[in-house]
C-alpha cells in the first residue's frame, strides 16, 4: 500500500514539475523573458505561390483621393519617416532633416503646427527619432536621442522627460505601455515597460545579429487595440495584444533559398549587404488592414509583393513591378501607413505629381513641388 502510495505521489510530482521544466527549456533564459509562441491565432504565410499576372490596385480598393500638403515656410517638409492620425489629424514625422513632427489637417492637407524642435531649452532635443501618440490622455510622446521620451499635448505644450535604462531606435505606446525596438547595444531587440519606463519585459535576443543588425521600414505598427513588431532577417512576423501579451501573428515561408540571421550571422555586416543584393532571400516590409495583410520581400535582388486575404484564408504572390495603380495609371505605390479609414496612405513621387498636374488633377503651382502629396486608398 505504501509503495502505491509512493508511486502515485511521484507521477504527481512529475505532473506538476514537468509543464514547468519544459517551459523553462523552450523560454528565453532572460531575467524578463515572456513565452513566444505559436498560437491558434498564428497565420502561416505562403508566399511561394507566384504569378506573372499583373494585378491592378482597384481590385483591392474601390477608390482613391488625392492629399497634398499645404506648402508654406513653416509647413515644409523634408522627409516623411512616420504617419499616425487621429481626431481628423495628420501627425507627420520628418526624422531626418528638420527632426520634429508636422501636424495637418487629415481631411484637407491646410497646415496646423509643428511639436518640437532642435535645442537645449526647455522642451527641446538634440535628435528625435520616433513617436506615438497617447490617444486616451490626447498627449504626444517622442524616442530623443535614442534614450529619452518626451511628452508634449496634441498642441505641442511640454510636460515632462523620462529617462531610459537603454537605447532604442524605434518606439510605440498603447494601453499604459511604451514598446521599444532596439538595437545590438541591448541584449533584446523588443522591450516592454510601463509608462515611468520600468522594464516589464524582454523579447527576442540580439546576440547572435554580432555587427549586423539592420533597420527596416516601419518595425512597430499600432492597429486598434495590438501592435505588429517585426525584426531584420526574423521570418516570424510578432503581435502584441492590448494585454502585452507577445505571439507570432505570420509566420512567412518564402522559399527554400530564404536565410534566417542564425545562418549569416558569422558575415560582416558589409557581407551581408552585398549578399542582400544579389542572394538572400528576405521581407523588408509589412502592413496589413482588416481584409488584407502585405509582404514586400526581396529574392535574389528581385522585389516580391505577397497578399494575404483574410477572409478567404489565400495567398497570392506578384513580382512588384505587376503591382500597378491603375488608378493612376503608373506603378508607383506603397502601402506604407493605415488610416482612420481602415485605407492606407501612401507618398507619391515627384515623377506622378509632375503627371497629374499636367493632366490638371492637381493645381499647377509650385505648393506640389516640395511638399508631399499623399494618395488615401479605401
Amino acid at each position: 500500500m505504501r509503495k502505491k502510495i509512493y508511486l502515485i505521489s511521484i507521477v504527481i510530482i512529475i505532473i506538476t514539475i514537468l509543464p514547468l521544466l519544459l517551459k523553462r527549456i523552450f523560454t528565453d533564459n532572460s531575467e524578463y523573458s515572456k513565452d513566444i509562441t505559436t498560437t491558434e491565432e498564428t497565420i502561416y504565410w505562403d508566399c511561394t505561390n507566384v504569378t506573372e499576372d499583373e494585378l491592378n490596385i482597384s481590385s483591392i480598393f474601390q477608390n482613391y483621393s488625392l492629399l497634398p500638403l499645404e506648402n508654406s515656410e513653416e509647413s515644409l517638409v523634408g522627409h516623411i519617416s512616420k504617419i499616425e492620425i487621429y481626431d481628423n489629424l495628420l501627425f507627420l514625422l520628418d526624422e531626418k532633416y528638420l527632426a520634429r513632427v508636422f501636424v495637418f489637417n487629415a481631411n484637407n492637407g491646410k497646415f496646423i503646427r509643428t511639436i518640437g524642435k532642435i535645442g537645449q531649452g526647455p522642451g527641446e532635443y538634440l535628435g528625435l527619432n520616433d513617436f506615438s501618440i497617447d490617444k486616451d490622455n490626447k498627449k504626444i510622446h517622442f524616442l530623443c536621442e535614442q534614450n529619452m521620451i518626451y511628452t508634449y499635448s496634441l498642441d505641442g505644450h511640454f510636460f515632462n522627460i523620462k529617462k531610459m535604462p537603454f537605447y532604442a531606435s524605434n518606439m510605440e505606446y498603447q494601453n499604459g505601455r511604451f514598446y521599444f525596438r532596439c538595437d545590438i547595444r541591448s541584449t533584446h531587440h523588443l522591450i516592454i515597460t510601463d509608462e515611468d519606463i520600468n522594464i516589464i519585459s524582454k523579447h527576442l535576443k540580439t546576440d547572435i545579429y554580432k555587427n549586423a543588425d539592420r533597420r527596416q521600414i516601419h518595425h512597430f505598427q499600432k492597429r486598434g487595440e495590438g501592435i505588429t513588431f517585426h525584426r531584420f532577417l526574423d521570418n516570424n512576423i510578432y503581435k502584441i495584444n492590448q494585454d502585452g501579451k507577445l505571439y507570432i501573428g505570420y509566420q512567412l515561408y518564402l522559399g527554400d533559398d530564404a536565410k534566417n540571421m542564425e545562418e549569416v550571422s558569422n558575415l560582416t555586416s558589409q557581407e551581408i549587404k552585398e549578399r542582400l543584393k544579389r542572394e538572400i532571400t528576405y521581407y523588408k516590409y509589412f502592413s496589413e488592414n482588416n481584409k488584407y495583410a502585405f509582404v514586400v520581400f526581396i529574392k535574389k535582388g528581385i522585389p516580391y509583393i505577397s497578399i494575404y486575404n483574410k477572409l478567404t484564408n489565400h495567398s497570392q504572390t506578384y513580382k512588384y513591378h505587376n503591382l500597378k495603380n491603375d488608378f493612376l495609371n503608373n506603378d508607383d505605390l506603397l502601402l506604407e501607413y493605415e488610416s482612420h479609414t481602415n485605407g492606407f496612405l501612401g507618398t507619391l513621387s515627384l515623377e506622378t505629381i509632375d503627371w497629374l498636374t499636367s493632366k490638371g488633377k492637381l493645381l499647377s503651382t509650385d505648393s506640389y513641388e516640395t511638399n508631399p502629396v499623399l494618395i488615401h486608398l479605401e
